[in-house]
């Protein structure tokens, strides 16, 4: 788990000066330059990596990661190494389960 920090200062001079920070941190499963599993290819066997180039924080605190190939990813549509390979052992298991059980050559 990462902590991801986004800051933004704004200053302006007028009939005074003013210099505003805004910091807004939240917690995050991946960090820029982390590498991560797309969920959805994942769960059909196949193990599609991608590298996180951003981070975006929505106004409604929500992330979205933005990988090198500048493809948008939810904080749900992604999964890290160990969980990768576990939903895909799942998929070849139960590929492999169908087989056996309408193999037509069991008579």
């Amino acid at each position: 788990m990462a902590i991801y920090t986004e800051t933004s200062t704004v200053e302006g001079i007028g009939g005074g000066c003013a210099i505003v920070t805004h910091i807004h941190s939240i917690a995050s499963e991946f960090n820029i330059r982390d590498i991560a599993y797309v969920k959805k290819s994942v769960q059909k066997g196949i193990l599609e990596q991608v590298a996180i180039k951003e981070i975006v924080i929505n106004p409604n605190g929500s992330l979205i990661y933005k990988d090198t190939f500048n493809a948008l990813h939810g904080a749900n549509d992604l999964v890290g190494e160990p969980e990768a390979v576990e939903l895909a052992t799942e998929f070849v298991e139960d590929s492999i389960d169908s087989l056996i059980a309408n193999d037509p050559c069991d008579l």
